[in-house]
């Protein structure tokens, strides 16, 4: 969790993930974050 909050580069995005869910984001909210959002025109 130190490596997170200091933005240390070696945090990988697995453990960022699994942060997000520890703090109640759901799949949907982690999907939007990393791409285009539902329905989204290409």
């Amino acid at each position: 969790m130190e490596k997170m909050e200091a933005a240390d580069r070696t945090v990988s995005i697995d453990l960022l993930i699994r942060g997000l869910v520890i703090l109640g984001a759901r799949p949907r909210d982690i999907a939007q974050a990393l791409g285009r959002e539902t329905g989204a025109a290409a």
